[in-house]
């Protein structure tokens, strides 16, 4: 809505947007440029001579002499009969050219960027500790854990947004929070539950409002954690002794549920009770949602879903449970000997750390910090206080904490 203001500011204005020439002065003044690009429909008169030495043949257009020829580009310098896969070559070129696995050159180049952003990080972490131990001070938490790989500001931001509901709450629903803190685990990753532990999981990506809610179910699912166990233990007996595993971290409610439902439907196939008992003894099962399939793990566990049809689950445990066993054993061995194998690289290189991602098989992580361990001199001494990632990525650059991300491939 505009108001009417003083005349002078109305004044002021109306100078500010007044025309200073007529549209006749306008078309007269483009006249000779348009009579240039259109001379056959405007008319040549008294203004000719506003462009001084004007020469009409340097506007003519001649065909080339030379018939039957490509058109070309010349401000690009080249021809082509195929650009898409010119394009797609340049594309390729331009891509292989940025990779760097190259370990000597890319510490010569990044070691001092390393050095910088390590300590920044550990200046941060500092910060974000001491805002963990006054949060366990006043909540009288436990611990605080983070279930996923994280930035620092978004560990800031979670520990902040606690604080801030526990500011916000009510005196009834802040009762029910410190009850729920209190001597527990603070968990923080997708989705917010109560975990097998009894511990408490709150969701990165949930409001304070989801937060509350599953701090006000603690007290009730806490006591489901003996029926957990207890039902743990009849689907232990019912597969003849096999480890059942329950890994803290998921949520207590959806895994009660699937021991549950899993030992049911086994029991009513009175039938195969035994040979699924005998098929899978000296077995490590995982019971999995019914979104999932039989399967055997990496390290040899046995994933079961809890819907799994039994006639079904009896095959595939007589087929694979002997299999998995071996896998197991071949797992363990080999996951001793890669955690003795980073020990020794982490000493002998001076590392401050050396972890890698979950994409890559225990062989070939062997294999590349045998690598590390027997490098150059020259790697060694740019190597050292350095922290080192073996990650899936092609190239090998400096994470936000300081880390040298390094392919599985590096040269």
């Amino acid at each position: 809505m505009f108001t009417a203001g003083s005349p002078s500011k109305q004044q002021c204005l109306w100078q500010i947007s007044k025309r200073c020439i007529s549209s006749n002065e306008v078309a007269q003044a483009l006249r000779p440029f348009l009579f240039l690009v259109h001379p056959d429909k405007l008319v040549f008169h008294h203004f000719k001579n506003i462009i001084p030495n004007h020469d009409e043949t340097e506007l003519k257009f001649k065909p080339s002499a030379v018939p039957n020829t490509k058109n070309s580009s010349s401000g690009l310098g080249f021809t082509t009969s195929n650009v898409e896969e010119d394009l797609l070559r340049s594309y390729l070129k331009r891509k292989k050219a940025t990779v760097i696995t190259n370990l000597y050159d890319s510490l010569t180049n990044q070691r001092d960027e390393a050095m910088r952003k390590k300590r920044e990080a550990k200046t941060l972490r500092v910060s974000i500790q001491e805002d963990i131990s006054d949060l366990k001070y006043r909540t009288q938490l436990r611990d605080v854990v983070w279930q996923m790989t994280w930035e620092e500001s978004h560990m800031r931001r979670c520990i902040a947004n606690v604080n801030r509901m526990l500011d916000q709450a009510t005196p009834e629903t802040k009762i029910i929070l410190e009850k729920a803190f209190f001597k527990n685990v603070l968990r923080f990753g997708r989705g917010s539950f109560i975990c097998c532990d009894g511990s408490i999981q709150l969701g990165a990506d949930h409001v304070p409002e989801q937060w509350e809610q599953t701090c006000q179910e603690y007290q009730i699912r806490k006591n489901q954690i003996p029926i957990l166990k207890e039902t743990a233990k009849q689907l232990q007996q019912t597969f003849g002794g096999a480890q059942i595993l329950l890994p803290h971290f998921k949520g207590l409610a959806q895994t009660l549920t699937q021991l549950q439902t899993l030992t049911v439907r086994v029991w009513k196939k009175e039938a195969l009770l035994r040979r699924v008992e005998d098929s899978a003894k000296n077995s490590m099962l995982e019971v999995v949602t019914s979104y999932d399939e039989l399967a055997i793990g990496v390290d040899g566990r046995l994933y079961i879903p809890c819907n799994v049809d039994v006639p079904s689950l009896v095959q595939f445990l007589e087929e694979n449970a002997k299999k998995a066993i071996e896998i197991n054993q071949h797992m363990h061995h080999l996951m001793n000997e890669l955690e003795f194998a980073r020990d020794e690289c982490v000493k002998e290189l001076k590392l401050t750390g050396l972890k890698w991602e979950q994409a890559f098989t225990p062989e070939a992580l062997l294999q590349c910090i045998y690598r590390l361990t027997q490098c150059s001199d020259d790697i060694r001494s740019l190597v050292s206080g350095l922290s080192l990632n073996i990650s899936a990525s092609p190239s090998i650059h400096v994470t936000s904490d300081g880390t040298l991300s390094i392919p599985l491939n590096w040269s």
